[in-house]
């Protein structure tokens, strides 16, 4: 359930850390109040947590397409095949652990309750059904559809479910600008640096030192991945992007790598981070719900983490996965 529900509201979000507390803050509770064992909950949500960079719409997607200059729209639909295969991968590992612990069901609901889950929350769930139905259908552009969705979000909260009041607007809307600011101001410095760089022939010596290990692209796409997941345990994925992506940005091109599917890996890779120490912000929002240290949490995540790197090696090896739509 955790899984699914972090996938779906990934599509909503975009966002790894809002995945997590969003999901979390209702999950995980409950999976302890039925004798899950706490650092156990923290780590399925926050490995799954994870998917909201992935299943798009996706905020590191965005900002990838923007500092390599690649479109959006195929970013996104590139990135339904292998954010599926995540969360298949994903639900697999907590059956096994489920099985393996002798961990509780769920009791199944019954007709009546799925009728009303459905019914309340039938038009919150639509809200991915129009972003990507928009987009897909080439109703509207990924950045229309964020306009359209926000609308839809604004008049559901407002006059169906009454979450959000009419005072409570000019709040929402200063967090936005300052929200939209900060990303305005990253990729302004992701500009700037890229230039710097490139001014330096750094992304010339960076290749070039990879390029002497091997010239096979699975191997070189294996040693970045490598790199990928250790700059994501270290790195946010913003800053990380801005790092590294003008860098290996000449390699691709070089090895006639499609940077769609670049694009797609390096989300992939750099959304580990947000569950591996020692700077994982998932770690430390599932640690806050669950009241499991870090440690705890990290040594539970790691069959997750298994699980990424499986999907990532798959990817490598099938690149169908990611361009097979676009």
């Amino acid at each position: 359930m955790s899984t699914g529900a972090s996938a779906f509201f990934g599509a909503i979000s975009g966002s790894a850390p809002a995945t997590t507390s969003a999901i979390g803050s209702i999950l995980i509770p409950s999976m302890i109040r039925r004798g899950y064992p706490p650092p156990y909950a923290a780590a399925v949500v926050a490995s799954s947590g994870a998917l909201g960079l992935i299943i798009p719409p996706s905020l590191t997607m965005v900002i990838y397409g923007t500092i390599a200059d690649v479109s959006i729209g195929d970013l996104f639909i590139a990135g339904i095949l292998p954010g599926l295969a995540i969360a298949i991968a994903l639900g697999l590992v907590n059956y096994a652990l489920a099985r393996k612990n002798e961990l509780a069901a769920e009791p199944e609901e019954t007709k009546e309750s799925r009728g009303k889950i459905v019914r309340e929350s039938g038009l919150a769930l639509m809200m991915p059904v129009i972003i990507l139905g928009g987009i897909y259908g080439g109703v509207f552009t990924p950045t229309e559809s964020a306009s359209v969705a926000c609308l839809y979000g604004l008049i559901i909260g407002l006059f169906i479910y009454r979450t959000i009041s009419i005072r409570s607007l000019a709040r929402i809307f200063m967090n936005t600008a300052v929200s939209s600011a900060i990303v305005m101001y990253l990729m302004g410095t992701a500009n700037a640096f890229s230039f710097i760089i490139t001014a330096e022939q750094l992304p010339q010596s960076v290749a070039g030192g990879i390029l002497g290990v091997s010239d096979d692209p699975m191997i070189i796409m294996m040693l970045i991945m490598l790199l990928l997941l250790v700059a994501g345990t270290f790195l946010d994925n913003v800053a990380a992007l801005v790092l590294l992506v003008p860098t290996l940005g000449t390699l691709i091109a070089a090895l006639g790598i499609d940077p769609v599917y670049f694009g797609v890996f390096t989300v992939i890779a750099l959304a580990v981070g947000n569950f591996t120490p020692p700077v994982g912000l998932n770690l430390f929002i599932a640690a806050g719900l669950s009241g499991s240290s870090i440690e705890q949490i990290s040594r539970n995540a790691l069959p997750y983490i298994a699980a990424y790197i499986i999907v990532l090696i798959l990817i490598i090896v099938f690149p169908a996965m990611v361009l097979l739509f676009v």
